[in-house]
């Protein structure tokens, strides 16, 4: 088993040419474990098991002008936008392994779930773009793997396996765009959606709009 641990002032890429970035702060944490036992003279368990976790702050650019103006402000240093992400993986993998005579064989089961959270600076992002959005990203797949080693001659062996997985991805988005006024209506996505494929398309639902006293508008 190995943990790693580690943060740094520069987690994503500089976007400014001084040694330390602004708001570049990261913190990110790995686990790696791996288990294994004979049955039997014939017979081998194992497990893997890993996952990584990752803070990051989004690096800023000082010295940028505000294009829009939001509750009343227009006026915001660049440099103290507070835009976050967090990104979490984990997955496993439990396996057998089986000799019989001249057939060796193996079946596996795997997991992985993955997910990403990006929190935007709703003043800042509004003031600089037009748009202030909460997005998250996970992704969950199971699957199972085979294979079969059959040793026709000293010299040739045959082989054969196969693959199966399925992915459940789910998406929610937030966002707030101008202009922002007092009415009662807001166009945003819906909050959540998920699909079931091999692999993601993502969430291409069509934009609605609420209505609520206490909720603000935007196009």
């Amino acid at each position: 088993m190995a943990v790693f641990f580690d943060a740094t002032k520069e987690g994503i890429e500089n976007t400014t040419p001084n040694y330390y970035p602004i708001h570049d702060f990261s913190k990110q944490g790995r686990y790696f474990g791996y288990a294994s036992a004979n049955i039997d003279d014939t017979t081998r368990l194992s497990f893997i098991s890993g996952s990584f976790t990752g803070r990051y702050q989004i690096s800023n650019t000082p010295g940028q002008t505000p294009s829009f103006t939001a509750f009343g402000i227009s006026n915001f240093p660049s440099e103290l936008i507070n835009e976050n992400q967090i990104e979490r993986n984990y997955y496993n993998v439990a396996a057998i392994q089986k000799s019989v005579g001249d057939i060796d064989a193996q079946l596996s089961y795997f997991s992985r779930l993955s997910s990403v959270r990006f929190t935007p600076d709703l003043l800042g992002d509004l003031l600089y773009t037009g748009i202030a959005t909460d997005i998250y990203r996970s992704s969950l797949l199971n699957g199972v793997q085979g294979d079969v080693a059959y040793r026709v001659h000293p010299a040739h062996r045959l082989r054969f396996g196969f693959i199966g997985s399925a992915e459940k991805t789910h998406v929610a988005n937030s966002s707030t765009l101008l202009p922002l006024d007092d009415g009662a209506t807001r166009w945003t996505r819906p909050s959540a959606c998920s699909t079931k494929a091999a692999s993601s398309a993502g969430c291409s639902a069509p934009m609605r709009r609420t209505s609520g006293a206490s909720q603000r508008r935007s196009r």
